[in-house]
């Protein structure tokens, strides 16, 4: 590396000029980015919940529903109900919206001395009190009651169902945008909510918080870089390596056909926080030794010889920790990855190319802010002298906090709510309460029945099992409602027979079924009973209207369909799937699969270590710092109540692949220092080392402080974690394994 390092020196404006020419092409790339909004791409594919959910959108010809909720004292006034009908109308204009149910426009089957008839709930002039007397009477004796109007009469409901195959965010943002407008100009209760809405209001929320968050973090990183060296090279050349580093990672991601997306969009955050690790380092010694060097050359492959190795060590444990995220099998966590390991990879290439270039070109700094940092050194070596003389006490009290932290364990729980998410104030929230206070519920849980004879599903048998699950299902106070054929079936026998309550039943004939669905497909408007029967009658939906998203009610209420399936579906095949569901299965697998992560990337660290420093003992004490931190993470959560979803497991390897650095850096200076005394050597490292151990951990830490100020919990609880991770780690290379070493003396200090 040193033959890499003086050619640089010699020729810092070629390296210069090299690096500007790749920069910019880079650079060039960005602006062809692919940019993907859908979070559905981002799920993975071959989960078999997943699949069945594209498979519906095949079938019928709507999948997803926003669920648009009006509350009002009285709901029957005539101004409302016309607020209500003109709604309704402006929401079908919108385009990719397949059908709109809602107060005015739901479909009530009746029977006449003539025969069945549907008609629109609301007929005639919403001002003429017959009018809206026979509309009130009409739902309120349908199977409408929980969806379009609630039983305590407090709240109308608007299903909106979108066409298949139909961008379901941007319509959630044509029905939000809607919905804002009513609500501003007409001063109504009215709120949209369901999974596209919810999701458009997180993607909206998050790409704000991306845009404030750079910039924070930009400012906090200058910040800290100031104050550590109040040079101007001191904050410049750190910053100019971190930009880079994103430019090209950016590029790459170009190059590769990866798209910046909701995963990845926090890509440039991470690297400026990370990055700058390296630049800390090698402008930390470059102070320290420039008194000692009259030629800048000299000093500049004075201090590239003291910190190549460690730097190359510390960034490749980084990016292989980052590259375990592909463990986890969900490829946008393996897009954030790999493009953060090739952004990390890059930055490592910088700092020991270009910054030792900039370095050699700029004169050796006249007044050194060493001063300014010796009142750092001077309390890290007091701190020093401190646990080493003490190291019983020391390992004791940390053996005490250690304890402390594994009783929190038992308390995780492995929990995931989007809604919760939001703040208790939000419009997600108030829109979400509402439905779920007053309606069915704003999440949905799919069913599809299948047979495998020709019209199996709606011979009375089936049709019975399908009335018989919807019962079984709503005891559940998590399930508000269910929408399903055999509804539909009871109502139309009831009609058929003069609305006779003793006919709301699935008949006994199955040629009369088939005869009551021939008279609603032509009575009906176009596409009604398609949205319920695939047109060969071998496959129907049941959709479970729920209350409550959260991973363990939605895992409870599979569990009890599940149970009901596998006693009474025993011909017909019935499988699960809907949104809730699959954010759940999506949820566990992260879970699961992160938790090998970690593993993964603690034995690649150790591993990667123990051949730096041919020794496995060594590989083992390059673990102790992460380990600790990621015991204090878990056992922290455990005490907090903080959930263990998606966003906090990913923080695990990313603690890793920072944390990694302390270690590494610790480890390769007291090697250096250490001769035959543990204590000197234990001294020496945390005076020069440990001093930019410190500053590289508190930098870290803020940069990810900075995402607490997220409104969305999740994300808040993310850069706590991460910040709380990098603190720990710094700890425990600054306490544990001074301690250690000299209490232990392992051989491969000596080697």
């Amino acid at each position: 590396m040193m033959r890499l390092t003086r050619w640089i020196t010699d020729h810092p404006i070629w390296t210069l000029l090299i690096f500007l020419a790749l920069t910019a092409f880079f650079t060039a790339q960005i602006p062809k980015m692919r940019v993907e909004t859908d979070l559905g791409a981002a799920l993975p594919q071959n989960l078999p919940v997943k699949r069945l959910y594209d498979e519906i959108e095949k079938l019928f010809p709507s999948r997803e529903v926003i669920l648009v909720a009006l509350a009002a004292e009285n709901l029957w006034e005539p101004a409302l109900i016309e607020n209500v009908q003109q709604l309704e109308r402006e929401l079908y204009r919108i385009k990719g919206v397949w059908r709109v149910v809602g107060p005015t426009s739901a479909q009530i089957v009746q029977g006449t001395p003539e025969g069945l008839q549907i008609t629109k709930a609301l007929t005639g002039d919403p001002r003429d009190p017959q009018a809206l007397a026979r509309m009130r009477d009409r739902l309120l004796q349908s199977d409408f009651v929980g969806l379009v109007v609630s039983e305590d009469e407090r709240a109308f409901g608007i299903l909106v169902q979108l066409k298949a195959g139909v961008r379901a965010r941007d319509v959630a943002a044509d029905v939000q945008s809607l919905v804002r407008r009513w609500r501003a100009e007409k001063g109504l209760e009215l709120y949209a909510t369901g999974r596209p809405v919810i999701e458009e209001l997180l993607a909206e929320g998050l790409e704000r918080d991306v845009r404030v968050f750079f910039t924070l973090v930009l400012v906090v990183i200058v910040l800290i870089l100031l104050l550590s060296f109040r040079t101007l090279r001191g904050v410049l050349l750190p910053l100019a390596v971190v930009i880079a580093s994103v430019l090209w990672a950016m590029g790459l991601m170009v190059l590769l056909d990866i798209p910046f997306s909701h995963s990845t969009e926090f890509l440039p955050v991470l690297l400026i926080s990370i990055g700058i690790a390296d630049g800390i380092h090698i402008l930390s010694a470059y102070y320290r030794l420039a008194r000692n060097h009259q030629d800048k050359k000299e000093l500049v492959r004075a201090v590239m010889a003291e910190l190549n190795v460690p730097v190359i060590l510390t960034s490749l444990t980084t990016a292989v920790a980052f590259l375990a995220l592909g463990a986890a099998g969900f490829r946008s966590l393996r897009d954030l990855g790999f493009t953060t390991a090739m952004g990390v990879l890059a930055a490592m290439a910088f700092s020991i190319t270009i910054l030792p270039a900039m370095l050699a070109l700029l004169p050796i700094p006249k007044r050194a802010p060493e001063a300014r940092l010796s009142l750092l050194r001077r309390g890290l070596g007091a701190y020093g002298r401190g646990i080493l003389a003490r190291k019983a006490l020391t390992m004791g009290l940390i053996g005490l906090f250690v304890l402390g932290m594994l009783a929190g364990l038992p308390r995780i729980r492995v929990e995931n709510s989007t809604i919760e998410n939001f703040p208790p104030d939000s419009e997600a929230r108030r829109a979400y309460s509402l439905v779920a206070q007053h309606l069915a519920g704003p999440e949905v849980l799919i069913a599809l029945v299948e047979s495998e004879s020709p019209q199996g599903v709606v011979a009375p048998d089936v049709l019975r099992k399908l009335d018989e699950f919807k019962r079984a299902m709503t005891v559940d106070p998590a399930v508000g409602g269910a929408l399903s054929l055999a509804d539909l079936i009871k109502r139309l026998s009831q009609a058929l027979h003069g609305g006779d309550p003793a006919f709301y039943a699935v008949p006994d004939d199955p040629a009369l079924v088939q005869q009551l669905l021939a008279l609603y497909r032509f009575s009906s408007e176009p596409g009604e009973l398609e949205s319920l029967l695939t047109p060969d009658g071998t496959k129907t939906r049941v959709s479970f209207f729920l209350k409550d998203g959260r991973r363990t009610v939605v895992e409870r209420v599979e569990r009890e369909a599940q149970m009901f399936i596998e006693n009474n579906f025993r011909e017909e095949k019935v499988a699960l799937t809907g949104t809730p569901a699959i954010l759940r299965a999506v949820n566990d697998l992260v879970v699961t699969g992160q938790s090998r992560s970690v593993v993964i990337s603690l034995l690649l660290v150790m591993g990667l270590v123990a051949l730096a420093f041919r020794s496995a003992i060594a590989g083992l004490y390059g673990i102790i710092p992460l380990g600790f931190a990621m015991l204090v993470n878990f056992g922290v959560m455990g005490w907090l109540g903080i959930y263990a979803n998606i966003e906090n497991m990913v923080t695990s390897n990313i603690a890793i692949g920072v944390g990694v650095d302390y270690m590494i850096h610790f480890l390769h200076r007291y090697r250096r220092e250490y001769h035959s005394d543990p204590t000197q050597a234990g001294l020496a490292t945390l005076e020069t080392a440990g001093a930019a151990i410190l500053l590289n951990a508190l930098a870290v830490a803020a940069g990810f402080a900075v995402i607490m100020a997220s409104t969305f919990r999740s994300v808040s609880q993310m850069g706590f974690l991460i910040s709380l991770a990098m603190l720990s780690t710094c700890f425990a290379a600054l306490t544990v394994l001074p301690v250690l070493l000299a209490w232990l003396r392992p051989k491969f200090l000596t080697r």
